[in-house]
This record gives C-alpha cells, structure tokens and sequence, in this order.
C-alpha cells in the first residue's frame, strides 16, 4: 500500500478540472436521478493524482451550499492511490476542526462514519450523499454503509470538500456552480 507520508500535505492537494472519466454519468439516490453536474480530480504535491471527485444533483440550480436548505446531492470521490483508513480519518479531522473548531455537538456522528471508513486501493470509491429527512448516506464502492440524520451534520461533512475552508478551495470552485457562495461555518 502505498503510504502518504505526511498526512498534512493532504490539505494541500491541488485539483486539476481534467473531466473525471471514471464517474459515473449519473447516481440513483433511492428513487431521486442525480446528474453529474461538476468534476475535478485532486492531486498531491502537484503531480500525483489521489482521486477524482465528481458532485451530482437534480441540476445546477438546485447545488447551494450557501446557507439555504441542502437538496439532494451526492459528492463521489474515486480513489487513484491506496490509502489507509487511518489516514483518511486524520484528514477528516484536522478539515472538520478548521472550518468548525469545535466539533463536540457533531462528534458522535463523526465518529460513526469514521468508524465505518476503511483502507482504499486505488479503484475504490467513496460517496456521502444527502436527502432532507432521510440523511447522509455513506457508501463504499457503492454500497451503502450507514446513514446519518441532520442537515447540520451534512454540511458540516460535505464542507470538508465544499465548505468555506475546504481541503481544496480550487476543487471546490470546480464542484461548486459560479454563482454559489459558501455560507461562513458554523463555531
């Protein structure tokens, strides 16, 4: 498997908005279609690309990230490299703590998707995808691992991509149609 040696250089991984070819068209979210509406893939140091990211919804004006109630959406992440649990866990961590400092009231939630997280290879893939009343679910190469209620808890997780501070800002604008802005995170 191979090892990034500094977890921290994570945060600093710079997107290419080369067409991720690898993600699917289209996501069936119960019984919701979800388009891909936008893609950029994530690299390391510049040059080693880690995964390619892709943001579905029902179309481009219904992705707000700005403060307004969340619609259905789903952000798919395809791993090019391996990558152990513990550092995915870690990168998770230190983007929650800069975009929202304290993280006690949505800690146990945290804590149950971390718990369902595992060592990707590179071919594998995550998703969090979100629908009003039913929650965040979490899926690993396509299958469901657990679901998670609150819109809070979404946005706060999904910021880690989309957010105010996220991992990369330049990955984000990719995801993110032009004309929505980030609502300031929640302390």
């Amino acid at each position: 498997m191979v090892k990034l040696r500094h977890l921290s250089a994570l945060c600093l991984l710079l997107p290419s908005l080369v067409f991720a070819s690898a993600l699917p068209e289209k996501w069936r979210l119960d019984d919701i279609d979800l388009n891909r509406i936008s893609s950029g893939s994530a690299y390391y140091a510049g040059l080693f690309r880690i995964y390619d990211a892709a943001l579905y919804a029902t179309d481009e004006h219904s992705i707000a990230f700005d403060g307004t109630p969340l619609r259905p959406l789903c952000l798919s992440l395809a791993y090019r490299v391996s990558i152990e649990r513990e550092q995915l866990i870690e990168a998770a961590e230190q983007a929650l703590k800069k975009q929202r400092g304290d993280l006690t009231a949505l800690r146990q939630q945290v804590q149950i998707v971390h718990d369902h997280y595992r060592d990707v290879q590179s071919g594998d893939s995550y998703a969090l995808c979100y629908q009003p009343i039913a929650g965040t679910h979490l899926f690993y190469n396509g299958e469901l691992q657990v679901t998670l209620p609150g819109e809070d808890f979404a946005r706060a997780y999904l910021g880690i991509w989309l957010g105010e501070r996220p991992l990369s800002p330049t990955l984000r604008d990719a995801l993110l149609p032009k004309e929505r802005k980030i609502a300031p995170a929640a302390n």
